[in-house]
């Protein structure tokens, strides 16, 4: 842990005085891969150092910075961009990357080690294939024209080839990378599953706005990031009401009651347009932030509330790859959608563009007669087309949830544990 927090920091550090496009994708490819051990790491940490009577609370501690640290940041992201530099986004972490390694090294106990257990070599390279090639895939997919394309095909060809050697080769060896064992335990499967689906919805909601926000709406960046907010404040007030309540109801409630909450404020999110008011826009953040908070806290103490305890470390390496997956593929996919859907409903919307229908109706500057006027005519055509496109997305996120919170019935109370 204190070795990644230091790697993330000075490669945070090289990312904020990189020269030119090649150094900064380099020094975040660096960023990347220590940031790739904290969560998982520090979920380990947190299993470890408590025992069983202490893991709500212990892990609600914990889920707080996984939930406040992607709200808040891009607000403070923006308002570092607004008034100072895009380089001071990466900067920042210097300092607090030095006070939190630090702490770790005086207060942090050593865990024991499992010294019978190897490295998993061959698994662990062939996995970061198998995910690179699959990222790489919906990342150049759109652009390539998919299955059109052999880069596509090759990609999605060594993704399938890779995934395939490695679930062979775990089974094969005896210390394999990590056990697929956790994943027979009912709670932690389905657990897995939310923490999926609240990941697509939360990295997804928080790439997706500031485009809507800042080309649609026309916001300056500082104020998109300010609107951003409002995701933390009701973050904040659900984490203190599973702090303040947890242990009076089982988890399997607040989940539901998150999930209910979601889908609300997705459906909110549907009903966005270009005229959406200021206050719709903070209301329906809140109500995300709040549904975050109710259905991520509890969901850490589900999915690892009956797990054996000799899978701990399994299971969080499975849960932070499920996590890291659920971002960067969500935002992958989700975005070829909005891409392609604005292309579709331009396409459909232009065909309703006609002399007879429109023309008469038109502001004068939107004349396509005049050069300035078709362009002019097409831009605010390609606005409304991306307004469609950005519904669909949120539509698509509500539904998600929804199939979330019918899994909900799957999950089994641990009677043993009184504050489950």
């Amino acid at each position: 842990m204190i070795y990644s927090v230091l790697a993330f920091t000075f490669s945070s550090v090289l990312c904020g005085l990189a020269q030119n496009l090649e150094e900064l994708v380099l020094f975040r490819f660096i960023q990347g891969a220590a940031g790739a051990f904290i969560i998982p790491a520090g979920q380990s940490l947190m299993l470890d150092i408590h025992s069983r009577a202490q893991y709500v609370k212990a892990l609600s501690l914990w889920g707080m910075g996984t939930i406040i640290g992607p709200i808040l940041g891009p607000t403070l992201g923006g308002y570092l961009t607004e008034f100072f530099s895009w380089r001071w986004v990466f900067l920042i972490n210097l300092p607090i990357g030095v006070v939190v390694a630090v702490g770790m090294f005086w207060v942090v106990p050593k865990t024991p080690l499992n010294r019978k257990r190897s490295m998993d070599f061959l698994g662990f390279i062939l996995l970061s294939l198998a995910i690179a090639s699959l990222q790489m895939m919906f990342d150049r997919g759109e652009g390539n024209g998919w299955f059109n394309s052999w880069e596509i095909i090759i990609e999605a060809t060594m993704a399938f080839v890779f995934a395939i050697l490695f679930f062979v080769h775990i089974k094969s060896v005896s210390s394999p990378y990590f056990s697929l064992d956790c994943l027979k335990d009912r709670n932690f499967s389905i657990g897995v599953f939310f923490v999926f689906v609240t990941c697509i919805i939360l990295f997804v909601s928080m790439a997706l706005l500031p485009g809507y926000l800042q080309n649609l709406m026309h916001y300056p960046v500082f104020i998109s990031g300010l609107l951003l907010m409002p995701r933390g404040v009701g973050s904040f007030i659900g984490m203190i009401a599973y702090n303040r309540l947890g242990h009076l109801f089982d988890p399997r409630v607040f989940i539901a009651v998150g999930f209910i909450s979601l889908i609300m404020s997705l459906s909110m999110m549907s009903n966005f347009s270009l005229q959406t008011s200021l206050e719709y826009i903070v209301w329906s953040g809140v109500i995300q932030g709040l549904a975050m908070s109710l259905v991520f806290l509890p969901t850490n103490v589900i999915t690892f509330s009956t797990l054996d305890p000799k899978l701990q470390a399994d299971g969080a390496a499975v849960s932070g790859l499920v996590r890291s997956l659920g971002g960067s593929l969500g935002i992958s996919i989700l975005f070829t959608m909005l891409a392609r859907n604005t292309q579709s409903y331009h396409a459909q919307l232009v065909e309703s563009v006609t002399l007879f229908d429109l023309r008469p109706n038109l502001p004068a500057a939107w004349d396509w007669s005049t050069q300035q006027g078709a362009l002019i005519l097409n831009h605010e055509i390609t606005r409304q087309a991306a307004m469609q496109a950005y519904v669909f997305d949120f539509e698509v996120m509500k539904w998600l949830s929804v199939v979330a919170l019918l899994m909900l019935y799957f999950i089994r109370s641990n009677k043993k544990n009184s504050s489950l």
